[in-house]
């Protein structure tokens, strides 16, 4: 077997592991979704190497996104105040994927005209590149994650596309379950 088919069955090994993993938690976690929604988004951080995570519920009575997990963490965790983290619906990449319902991936930030610097200015962050994607229902956006500032690499492959998408569904079906 060659090196390169090799670091592929190894790199597929790992996805499975890591999605079957998310698959366990979900159902010993499904009294407390918050938790369980951090431990996707952690497992989907780790899998597709970036810095950060951040995963924001639709507010769709006040067209709101609402953090949940917030840099990988849950998002009432982070704040000392208790004030939850809400930026506008059609605001930046995060409202764009929201509004569309498409996967974002944005190599420099800072170049891309939906980018909204008020987020990294108010957190310190610096923000280089992102990976947004939706989170959904059976029908409609529920939701989306980020992924931020990818480690081992310039930008965000189509392998970490995929598997973004595969936690999404994840994290839909975490949702979907608690609200019926």
């Amino acid at each position: 077997m060659n090196t390169l088919a090799f670091e592929e069955e190894r790199r597929l090994k790992i996805q499975c592991q890591s999605l079957l993993t998310v698959a366990k938690n979900l159902f010993s976690h499904l009294d407390d979704v918050t938790v369980l929604l951090k431990e996707i988004m952690s497992e989907a951080r780790n899998l597709t190497k970036a810095e950060r995570c951040s995963l924001f519920l639709l507010d769709r009575e006040h067209n709101e996104l609402v953090a949940k997990v917030f840099d990988g963490n849950l998002a009432e965790d982070n704040n000392e105040n208790g004030v939850e983290v809400r930026i506008a619906a059609n605001r930046g990449i995060a409202g764009h994927v929201a509004m569309t319902g498409e996967l974002l991936n944005i190599r420099d930030a800072y170049s891309h005209p939906l980018f909204y610097k008020g987020m990294d200015e108010s957190t310190g962050f610096k923000t280089r590149n992102i990976l947004c994607f939706p989170i959904k229902d059976d029908k409609d956006v529920i939701g989306i994650a980020e992924l931020c500032n990818k480690i081992n690499g310039s930008y965000f492959s189509t392998f970490d596309e995929e598997i973004a998408m595969a936690f999404s569904i994840y994290c839909g079906i975490s949702i979907l379950h608690v609200s019926c």
